[in-house]
């Protein structure tokens, strides 16, 4: 006989004294026959690598002999319920924990569940669904599991009796527990979202029964072992974290905002208070001070903050610090979450209605009339505002549920884009992080610190100057091309006490260069992740593949065209490295949960990263690409226009753009040129002659 319970996670915590209430109600409440269960529950759980990433209990389990109990719901192809025999082998079921009083509880007009945090309703049923689908491909990609299992997400209101939730969702289908209850509840809702199916076998010689199973599967290994070793990878990854990625995350706890000449203007949130600006160069460590005020803002004040930022490669690796570090991301309590700027207006177009996402075919035809779409959007709040109207949304109204939006990479925000942040979350609100000199989407700085419709607003702004990420040689190196490829002013000043750094460049990334660097890499405790590919897109590799989806019920299927992408190092060095793909969109969303990948990224989205050592890949094939894509939108200078010719600033464009991966490094910086001989190549190597001490050139 074998009934083992396992209840993991931090004691001590809500979550997991609800783990011991429910390994009891297990214990007195499945049939005494059954001799052979093996169940875990999981608590404060961290799923290492997925956007929803905190998840309150999750609990899997597997029978040997099964369990029968009497069920009352509808079968698949049926309308009316029923009452039959339900086999339990298996399930899995993911719950989120709300410790709300029934007066805190409601449910919305479309039917979800709120709840109420600080006085504004938060929506549970969204929440819920998306920490269902974020396990679903956490165990996916966990190496050892390779599937998902059907999971049953379920809400527990804890403070919510029986009597009082039946009242409220008048017995219509819902997928909450009480208070208390007993298995035959949770079974019963675990039926309504995953319908047992006619097994057409009978149980001890009685009638067919219905069956109901997750999938948890025995066979191949695919015992419950792995899936608790699923659930220990946070602490793997954290235990083994490199010397950066801790420094990152440990700072992100630490309070910073006392004594800062900043803070009263952040802590100030009268609609009057002042416009916060960081403003600098590469390197000088605005994005991570952003990160850092609204981690602190979120453990040592209780405020939500949201960080906007434009290439998901950023996303990922911002969200992996917070996550190491323990920030929260739960809505509707403290918390910090980041997205991008596209995926944030998105959420408020499709949210009032200002577009319908599936009537645009694709990404080019919605960004063609993008601008269009945020015009009217601004025209429907002015229009709401006038009226007197509170800003609802019809759906995603968590979008605008954020005491502080924190903006990265600010100077390439359109006017329209500034436009409704400030008449959503005013401009006290708002702190923005930018570099004038860094500008990727158009070829005008964008214009925060007087908004038209309130150009006198009060604002305050820091001018960093000294880079915090570069090793001395590297800041010489980075001022050197500026002043000898034209970029006057740009001189970023170094830490003195920051002291090495090199750079070497090569026509062959061999295999033995990249293992004596790894080495050196690893000598200075720094693991693979600090290891960072910048590659140019003549590497990436697309292609189409026709993606045939399940039966439609008809017997058809549906066909749908997806574009893929891929690096080629990927390939070419198969059984040598091992990368993280960022330029593969389905796994760019999400961050490396292993701690021996190096990261590949594509150079229009390595602005913000950062490691120890950074090999640019290809460079003056990206440098040629990015002189044939120049187009010249900046028409606000007509000084400028006068003293520069066409050919000057295509060329001013691109060794701005050069500068972007060349502060990226900490520590060596490796440029691989394919063509020795191209004028690029050629004007590099004349800088790489001023500073032969700390340049190694290998023809």
């Amino acid at each position: 006989m074998s009934r083992i319970i396992k209840v993991t996670g931090q004691e001590g915590t809500h979550e997991y004294q609800a783990g011991l209430d429910l390994k009891k109600i297990f214990e007195e409440q499945i049939p005494t026959e059954v001799e052979d269960f093996n169940l875990i529950i999981a608590t404060n759980l961290t799923l290492f690598g997925q956007e929803v990433k905190d998840i309150d209990i999750v609990v899997i389990g597997q029978f040997g002999k099964g369990f029968v109990r009497k069920l009352k719901f509808k079968p698949k192809d049926r309308e009316e319920y029923v009452n039959r025999n339900v086999y339990f082998s298996n399930f899995c079921f993911v719950i989120e924990l709300k410790n709300h009083h029934k007066e805190d509880v409601s449910l919305g007009n479309t039917g979800n569940l709120l709840v109420k945090y600080n006085g504004r309703d938060h929506d549970v049923t969204y929440q819920s669904n998306k920490q269902k689908y974020s396990l679903l491909r956490y165990f996916k990609n966990f190496d050892e599991i390779g599937y998902s299992p059907y999971i049953v997400n379920l809400i527990w209101l804890k403070n919510v009796s029986a009597q009082d939730l039946n009242q409220m969702t008048g017995r219509k289908p819902h997928n909450y527990l009480p208070s208390n209850f007993k298995i035959d509840w949770l079974l019963q809702l675990a039926c309504s979202e995953n319908t047992p199916y006619e097994s057409g076998l009978s149980l001890e010689g009685k009638v067919p029964f219905f069956a109901f199973s997750s999938g948890v599967r025995r066979e191949n290994g695919y015992d419950l072992d792995n899936f608790d070793k699923a659930f220990q990878l946070f602490n793997v990854v954290k235990n083994n974290a490199g010397n950066i990625t801790r420094q990152h995350f440990e700072r992100l706890t630490k309070k910073i905002l006392t004594g800062q000449k900043y803070a009263d203007a952040i802590l100030n949130t009268d609609q009057n208070g002042k416009f916060v600006i960081f403003s600098g160069r590469a390197g000088t460590g605005k994005t991570v001070k952003l990160l850092t005020v609204a981690s602190d803002l979120c453990v040592n004040y209780g405020f939500r903050c949201l960080i906007l930022t434009f290439n998901f490669a950023l996303v990922a690796d911002l969200r992996r610090t917070l996550t190491l570090a323990g920030i929260p991301d739960s809505a509707g309590q403290e918390s910090v979450r980041i997205i991008t700027l596209h995926k944030f207006f998105i959420d408020l177009l499709e949210g009032f209605e200002i577009f319908d996402r599936s009537s645009i075919p694709d990404d080019n035809t919605f960004f063609q009339k993008y601008p269009e779409y945020c015009q009217s959007l601004i025209e429907f709040i002015e229009a709401k505002k006038a009226l007197g109207s509170p800003l609802e949304m019809a759906k995603n109204q968590q979008a605008i549920d954020w005491d502080y939006v924190f903006i990265d990479e600010a100077q390439d925000w359109l006017d329209e884009e500034i436009d409704i942040l400030y008449k959503i979350f005013g401009p006290s609100r708002v702190v923005i992080a930018r570099a004038s000199d860094q500008m990727t989407r158009s070829g005008k700085s964008a214009k925060w610190v007087r908004p038209r419709w309130k150009p006198n607003i009060d604002y305050v702004q820091t001018n960093e100057r000294k880079s915090f990420r570069q090793k001395v040689n590297l800041v010489h190196f980075a001022n050197m091309f500026a002043e000898k490829f034209g970029l006057p002013g740009w001189e970023l000043e170094p830490n003195d006490g920051f002291v090495g750094g090199k750079i070497i460049v090569t026509s062959t990334y061999t295999y033995e260069l990249h293992q004596e660097q790894y080495e050196l890499c690893k000598k200075n405790g720094n693991k693979a992740y600090e290891m960072m590919f910048i590659v140019p897109n003549t590497l990436i590799v697309r292609r189409e593949e026709e993606i045939h989806s399940s039966s439609n019920g008809d017997g058809s299927e549906t066909k749908k065209i997806v574009k893929l992408s891929s690096c080629s190092l990927v390939k070419e060095y198969e059984g040598k490295i091992d990368f993280w793909d960022g330029t593969n969109k389905d796994l760019r969303r999400e961050y490396p949960v292993k701690i021996d990948q190096h990261r590949i990224v594509p150079y229009e989205a390595c602005r913000g990263l950062e490691g120890w050592t950074v090999v640019c890949m290809n460079l003056d094939e990206f440098v040629s690409a990015k002189a044939k894509a120049y187009k010249n939108e900046d028409d606000s200078d007509q000084l400028s226009i006068a003293l520069e010719t066409e050919d000057e600033k295509r060329e001013k464009f691109v060794n701005q753009w050069t500068l972007i991966p060349f502060t990226r490094a900490i520590d060596t910086l490796i440029i691989v040129l394919k063509d020795m001989n191209s004028p690029f190549s050629k004007k590099l190597k004349e800088v790489c002659r001023e500073l032969p001490e700390i340049v190694e050139w290998m023809e």
